[in-house]
């Protein structure tokens, strides 16, 4: 919305510029303007002469634009077009020579105090007859928020008039009077609360310089407040606006300052500034005579500064304009993001105004009419106290207010602990505690209703129950402990050969010493119960034995005995019975130690299922279902290691050949199937 605005005043303002604007009323036009020559009069003359016209309002405007277009007499012209204003610089885009028309817009369509529209400085051609002459505005524009809101329209005029007196048709030289003059610099436009400077002027005929000074300057003071100066002797008087000024010292040159003076806008108005006595001096003089009175002219003797709009005045942590003029809209801003932690009341000439929030951190008050004072008062918001222990607080109010500490008291119990927590506004906010249980709530984060949650819970014992699960049997002492929290505690286990013990607390393996002691660490005990498991696993549960039955070439062949009431698997293979043995035989090939087979057969051995085939001890090795020669030399065959393979021969035929039940295959065992055969 803001760019197209920006285009339409662009258009605007160039077709203001190209030909004559005529805008229907479309307000009250209830600010002026102005149109001042800076000299009224001038004489004949056979060489052309130029004079300044200012145009202003006649107060200042918080607008974004205007325009106009000053009218001359036939054979006129407009040699410049300048503007000193600081929110109105004027570019070459902004004029037309020509035909005299002015149009500006303010750099982003924005708003700003303007109290001068331009300087035209307008050539008198060459021999122009005495008379009277008028300079007209016309055609005239202002408008505020973004070219909306017009504020001056065509209907506002003004004239100025210039008289060209008859006389000598080259103007007289200027009479320079004796000695030092004197003379007031410095006509300006500000707004209420701002400031500006006069400069009270010193120079001298023959261009001789100063020492000694010293002047009397009045001043409107209802209009302009005396704010400060540039030396260091100056007497003021509020009541009547006079000031004496007095100096001396090092030389000055001519035409530089005695003094500066700075003044602030109080009112709106127009108010001068007075040089109403001056001495001035020479050193060279001094042992001689009083400092003589310096020349005072009348047309120089004053500055005239014009004060527009009506004073502001914000409170801390806001900001905005230090005036306002009069029939515009206001607006200032808080400089953080807590606005909404304000409530924002103004004062307008002494009555209570509305103020709008925005909702975007800024605030208007509307159809300025008098001096705006504007309030900013910290909310206050309700207190809540909640909670288990929300019974031990006090010394808290009801209420607490931004910008203002708040404190409450905990009185703790004995045997109990305390959480607190705060939230302003939906928002934690830090809660500090001092020894003596008073807990302090900084002002700036109180930003809505405060609730403070007080838990309150009983210390728990400091034990913990420990219950001892699972195989338990070798377990010293009781199965159930008590222990301290936060430490560490043992019992102990009887250790029996041929088992191992597995012990956790929770899923938490703890180590079994070599003498049976287990330590519980205290990470673990923290009031909770806790119990702890015992495993215990025998470590040859099946009572595994290996025997050399078969001596090989570099390896051997292993019998495997274990003992089982139910059928034993070897791996994946069901292992057979052997009465002999009293339990479950199988045969493995391997070139490792007893040791090493019989570790491997312990972790290969399992619980079977199915039906086991019995080992046959009768003789019959061969498996033809007779007993013979051959039966003796089937074994014979494999003592000497004639088979290295359960390919080459089953590990049935292998078993068969233990005949005398010795754990291993020797000659024996072929002698034992002989003597079957014989009868013996």
């Amino acid at each position: 919305m803001k760019n197209f605005t920006r285009r339409g005043m662009a258009l605007l303002l160039s077709v203001l510029l190209l030909c004559s604007l005529s805008v229907g009323a479309l307000a009250a036009d209830e600010v002026g303007i102005t149109a001042v020559l800076d000299n009224a009069k001038l004489t004949k003359s056979d060489a052309a002469q130029t004079v300044k016209l200012t145009v202003a309002p006649a107060s200042a405007l918080n607008i974004a634009g205007y325009g106009f277009t000053v009218n001359l007499p036939e054979g006129w012209s407009i040699t410049a077009i300048t503007n000193d204003d600081p929110n109105a610089a004027l570019t070459a885009a902004h004029y037309n020579l020509t035909n005299g028309m002015v149009g500006f817009q303010t750099a982003d369509a924005e708003n700003y105090s303007i109290s001068k529209f331009a300087d035209v400085t307008i050539s008198v051609p060459a021999g122009t007859e005495a008379g009277t002459y008028t300079i007209t505005i016309d055609g005239v524009t202002a408008d505020a928020d973004y070219g909306f809101t017009p504020i001056l329209t065509n209907a506002t005029t003004a004239t100025a008039t210039l008289t060209i007196e008859d006389g000598s048709v080259n103007p007289p030289e200027p009479v320079i009077p004796e000695g030092y003059s004197v003379a007031a610099s410095g006509d300006a436009g500000i707004n209420v609360g701002e400031d500006t400077t006069v400069a009270l002027n010193v120079t001298h005929k023959d261009g001789n310089a100063y020492n000694a000074y010293y002047f009397e300057v009045s001043y409107d003071k209802d209009v302009l407040t005396y704010k400060s100066a540039d030396v260091k002797d100056v007497v003021v008087d509020e009541t009547t606006g006079t000031l004496k000024i007095a100096g001396y010292g090092a030389n000055k040159d001519s035409g530089t300052a005695a003094a500066t003076l700075t003044f602030t806008g109080k009112a709106v108005g127009a108010g001068k500034v007075t040089i109403t006595k001056a001495n001035v001096d020479a050193k060279a003089n001094a042992n001689a005579q009083d400092a003589p009175a310096a020349n005072i002219d009348e047309t120089t003797a004053a500055a005239t500064i014009t004060v527009g709009g009506y004073s502001v005045t914000l409170p801390e942590g806001f900001s905005g304009a230090a005036s306002a003029a009069a029939g515009t809209d206001y607006t200032f801003k808080a400089n953080g993001g807590d606005y909404g932690c304000y409530d924002v009341t103004a004062t307008m000439g002494g009555e209570t105004t509305t103020v709008t929030n925005n909702g975007d951190g800024s605030f208007t008050i509307k159809n300025v009419t008098g001096e705006i004072v504007v309030t900013a008062t910290p909310k206050t918001y309700a207190v809540t106290v909640t909670g288990t222990g929300a019974g031990d607080v006090s010394e808290n109010a009801a209420t607490a207010t931004y910008k203002t500490d708040y404190t409450f008291k905990l009185t703790k119990a004995d045997g109990c602990n305390y959480t607190v927590t705060v939230t302003a506004g939906g928002n934690t906010v830090t809660a500090t505690a001092t020894t003596e249980g008073v807990y302090t709530i900084s002002g700036a984060d109180i930003k809505g209703e405060l609730i403070i949650t007080v838990e309150k819970t009983a210390i728990v014992i400091p034990t913990t129950t420990i219950t001892i699960t699972g195989d338990t049997d070798d377990v010293q002492g009781g199965l159930i402990l008590t222990a301290k929290n936060g430490e560490d505690t043992t019992f102990k286990i009887n250790r029996k050969d041929g088992c191992t013990y597995t012990v956790k607390a929770g899923d938490t393996e703890l180590t079994v010493g070599a003498d049976g002691t287990v330590t519980i660490p205290g990470s673990l005990l923290t009031g909770a119960p806790l119990t702890v498991t015992v495993t215990k696993t025998a470590v040859n549960p099946y009572s595994v034995e290996v025997y050399e039955y078969v001596k090989l070439d570099g390896q051997s062949i292993w019998l495997v005995v274990a003992k089982s009431d139910s059928v034993l698997a070897y791996g994946a293979d069901t292992m057979f019975t052997s009465e002999k043995y009293g339990g479950y035989c199988w045969l493995v090939i391997s070139a490792g130690n007893a040791d090493t087979v019989k570790t491997e057969a312990i972790a290969a051995v399992k619980a079977g299922s199915g039906t086991a085939v019995a080992a046959v001890y009768t003789g019959d090795v061969n498996g033809t279902g007779n007993i013979d020669v051959n039966d003796a030399q089937l074994v014979y065959n494999i003592y000497n290691t004639e088979y290295a393979s359960f390919d080459a021969l089953s590990r049935a035929k292998f078993l068969a050949a233990d005949v005398n039940g010795d754990h291993t295959v020797t000659v024996l065992d072929a002698a034992a199937v002989v003597n079957t055969v014989l009868g013996k």
